[in-house]
């Protein structure tokens, strides 16, 4: 507590003026960031359409960059950028996350602070088998997997033992020919729409929510914990859900 006091009295003065209750904090993680590979990447483009529908809702939206982030130029006072390269944005950026509505992200960087403070989490392009969101107001979509050109279902990777440890080894992920595909723009869009709708509503899970998370094996994070799925990436991806839910 001491220490989000002391980081309040140094919270940018552009800060002090908005409702932190009315913020969403947001982080996108660059392909191949540092020269790691593209598993946790994706493209910032996919978000804009998204960030917009936020910024319709009168919702504060403050994306963490670094140094070597690509800007984006919204024409809107809802819209803010924060560097945390910056020595003195290091700390800040927890007070944010801290008093934020919630957090946007993907399995990167900062997400790893809003599932330690419990903050409603909306985690997109989820390459494995993990999520960080600890809560009912919580929510993810996953990317698509192609092996050999052709775009595996779920339940085919579960049964190539792909979630058992075959998407933390990038180098054996190559060899066996894997490769991802990150969620466009609308999947994205949609789960935004969720994201917002669950955080604002007590929406109890239906019948496709838990019956995706029985069709897992134990072994999965995602069955266990109470973030859920976004129900419109189930119906619209029935193919790549065959043999689990439908």
């Amino acid at each position: 507590e001491n220490f989000l006091d002391i980081n309040k009295i140094e919270i940018p003065k552009i800060f002090k003026n908005i409702d932190l209750k009315k913020t969403y904090i947001f982080h996108h993680r660059q392909k191949y960031y540092k020269g790691t590979s593209d598993l946790r990447g994706a493209e910032l483009e996919s978000y804009i359409k998204a960030i917009k529908f936020l910024i319709s809702q009168e919702f504060n939206i403050i994306r963490l960059v670094n140094n070597n982030d690509e800007s984006l130029t919204l024409d809107s006072k809802f819209y803010y950028e924060l560097n945390i390269d910056e020595d003195k944005n290091k700390l800040i950026k927890f007070f944010l996350i801290y008093k934020a509505k919630g957090y946007i992200g993907t399995s990167s960087g900062p997400v790893s602070i809003a599932s330690i403070f419990n903050k409603p989490i909306l985690e997109t392009n989820v390459w494995g088998q993990h999520v960080n969101g600890h809560n009912d107001q919580s929510t993810f979509i996953m990317k698509k997997i192609k092996k050999n050109d052709v775009i595996l279902n779920y339940k085919s990777l579960i049964d190539l033992n792909y979630y058992r440890g075959e998407f933390q080894n990038f180098r054996k992920f190559k060899r066996d020919e894997y490769t991802i595909i990150n969620n466009t723009e609308e999947e994205i869009l949609d789960a935004f729409k969720y994201f917002f709708k669950i955080n604002h509503n007590s929406i109890p899970d239906d019948e496709l929510q838990i019956k995706f998370k029985e069709s897992l094996p134990d072994y999965m994070d995602m069955k266990h914990l109470p973030s859920r799925i976004v129900p419109e990436f189930l119906s619209k991806n029935k193919e790549i859900f065959k043999g689990l839910i439908y």
